[in-house]
């Protein structure tokens, strides 16, 4: 009897330490913590020409809406409490942190949406999620605009860490290769490149799905120029400048037009421009166009690419 009265105590006592235990941690759950995130590249984007990992020294744009824990943003977004619009978040260490601290209840789940870089001009619509409002491509034509879509119902338990969030690119990317078809004595030295009459300013919605609206007429997009030139190979080699760009996604048709000095026959040709059939564009947000050209000494014509994530 006393042996089974012992064992008893022991097992109370037992559940009491682990309750104990249980309660103290849950205690420490229940504080309030500060928001923090961890701004990444999403997974399919392949984010080579803009580095691989989320540009360390541009800060963001945060929106964070407040519910209570049971109810989801998808069905309660009306009743969502705005507890930040449009703060100002700086990378400190691995994490990007507000100005000013924000706390954040245990008993309330966040929604996030932002946008980077922070300079930029940006707003927030529940119908239309991140807005970029009139921009310009030709004012940061190297500047990845980046935005995310809504991270939903996100708890303090799963986040002390900060809160990710993947970034996806609102821009397209175009880049050129050249394959030369030159005899022996024909030489091109290629001055410039450029996109003939495309759209380059626009207004963009990032929900429910990505689009561009355009606001402004056309002209012409440079993707290469130096005075010095890029001399191109031997027949039949492939070559690749510094040409990439961000471009306004769109639809519509452009040309690719080649300003190059030209050694045709011991006679020198200066400022030649080489132009393309019509191409048929259909850029979309978040893709990676590389235009094939292949140039001789007195034609130039194009490859219709592949589109690939931004890379």
């Amino acid at each position: 009897m006393k042996k089974a009265l012992h064992t008893l105590w022991a097992v109370v006592a037992s559940a009491a330490l682990l309750t104990g235990c249980v309660l103290g941690h849950n205690q420490q759950t229940d504080e309030p913590v500060e928001l923090r995130c961890r701004a990444i590249m999403s997974l399919n984007t392949r984010a080579q020409a803009f580095d691989k990992s989320f540009p360390v020294d541009a800060d963001l744009g945060v929106w964070a809406f407040a519910l209570p824990r049971e109810k989801e943003w998808e069905i309660f977004q009306p009743d969502a409490e705005k507890l930040a619009a449009n703060i100002r978040m700086e990378h400190n260490e691995a994490l990007w942190v507000p100005q000013t601290p924000l706390l954040w209840d245990y008993d309330k789940q966040l929604t996030l949406i932002a946008y980077s870089p922070f300079e930029v001009q940006a707003s927030y619509s529940p119908l239309h999620g991140i807005v970029f409002d009139i921009y310009d491509t030709e004012e940061s034509p190297n500047t990845p605009l980046l935005y995310t879509d809504f991270v939903a119902d996100q708890r303090v338990e799963l986040n002390r860490a900060g809160v990710t969030l993947p970034f996806y690119h609102a821009l397209s990317k175009v880049d050129v290769k050249i394959r030369t078809v030159l005899t022996n004595d024909n030489a091109v030295v290629v001055k410039k490149i450029y996109l003939e009459q495309i759209h380059t300013e626009g207004t963009f919605f990032s929900h429910p799905t990505p689009e561009w609206v355009t606001t402004s007429g056309r002209k012409d997009v440079t993707l290469y120029e130096d005075e010095g030139g890029w001399s191109l190979p031997a027949n039949n080699d492939t070559t690749m400048e510094e040409s990439a760009r961000l471009v306004m996604p769109q639809s519509g048709a452009t040309r690719l037009v080649v300003v190059a000095d030209v050694l045709r026959a011991g006679m020198y040709y200066p400022n030649q421009e080489f132009v393309t059939d019509q191409i048929k564009i259909f850029w979309e947000p978040g893709k990676y166009y590389t235009y094939s050209l292949i140039i001789t000494h007195d034609s130039l014509w194009h490859e219709e690419p592949s589109p690939e994530d931004h890379r």
